[in-house]
């Protein structure tokens, strides 16, 4: 995990949390920054004796039982790609531990910053990275025992009422459709893929870091969402549609699990990931929880305006569905 940005030269750790890093990861912290960069945990770069390592404190609603899996997941794609990062096991060989109801975890310092999304070389080696991890998810054995999401988990938030702007039909008939496909390809996927969480040291990507949403789906989902957080400007609600179809181009030669001979697929869920990010957004809204107001009105904006859009496909092929 990375130091960049510090929102703060040193701060003062609780002596519960000091006694838990202590009694369960034998460290003693001579030094603390706090990081930012997170939307659900708090993080802090700690200098202690022997390492530097990062310190996370998840929200309370999150279970040890669901970051266990989610870090087993992430112990099998570091066995072949070693820039999956993995916490450090306490002295009872946990991953996680809890203080004052909070899930605590530990993980190796990595020194980098997030990609650069205006950057091809950096966007060419995501795409195949992506590409990478979720061949290798795939063969996990351990994919069926995810214990469930909590209730109070912000993914479950939803508003009373689904604005006009957020409705179509077209979409939801063509979801519909695609949810009946038996060829789509299920699997764990890192579940946050985005450019905070894709660490570049200036040479290369350097780790892979926050596991804590990893998750069963659909994988062209996963794809379509990076395809957008690497080749959209939100701000503009469009997507670079040549950046795009490069982007699709690196992920399928590294050996991708999700096929892009159709690519239809891509801005139906992108649509359909947009709309979930404003649902979400205004449904914590509606519980007074904080909310990034000027995303949520990006993400509604932009949900309308690639209505109609497409990838295209390749001259004599028609969409599925």
């Amino acid at each position: 995990m990375s130091s960049e940005p510090i929102s703060s030269p040193a701060v003062t750790l609780s002596r519960e949390v000091l006694l838990a890093l202590h009694l369960d990861y034998g460290l003693r912290p001579r030094a603390a920054m706090m990081l930012v960069g997170g939307h659900q945990s708090d993080a802090f770069r700690l200098e202690c004796d022997s390492q530097t390592v990062v310190l996370k404190i998840g929200p309370q609603w999150r279970s040890s039982a669901e970051l266990e899996w989610s870090y087993r997941a992430a112990e099998h794609v570091a066995q072949v790609l070693s820039v999956a990062a993995v916490p450090l096991r306490t002295t009872a060989k946990a991953r996680v531990t809890r203080v004052l109801g909070r899930p605590v975890t530990v993980w190796p310092f990595v020194d980098g910053r997030g990609i650069d999304v205006n950057d091809e070389r950096e966007c060419d080696l995501t795409a195949a990275l992506l590409g990478r991890m979720q061949a290798r998810l795939v063969t996990w054995q351990g994919a069926g025992e995810r214990p469930a999401t909590s209730p109070d988990a912000l993914a479950m938030r939803r508003p009373a009422r689904v604005p006009e702007a957020l409705r179509d039909t077209g979409l939801d008939r063509w979801l519909s459709r695609w949810r009946a496909r038996r060829d789509r390809v299920q699997g764990p996927m890192h579940g946050d893929f985005w450019g905070n969480n894709v660490l570049f040291d200036g040479r290369r990507i350097a780790a892979v870091i926050d596991w804590d949403d990893t998750r069963v789906g659909a994988l062209d989902r996963e794809l379509a969402w990076a395809v957008w957080e690497f080749c959209g400007d939100p701000a503009l609600a469009v997507l670079n549609e040549p950046k795009a179809l490069r982007f699709l181009r690196r992920y399928a030669a590294a050996g991708g699990p999700v096929s892009i001979t159709d690519r239809s697929f891509v801005v139906p869920l992108i649509r359909e990931h947009l709309r979930y990010e404003a649902l979400r957004a205004l449904g914590a809204a509606e519980k007074n929880e904080l909310v990034d107001h000027a995303y949520t009105a990006s993400a509604i904006r932009a949900f309308g305006a690639l209505h109609g859009r497409s990838l295209g496909l390749p001259p004599g092929r028609r969409p599925k569905g």
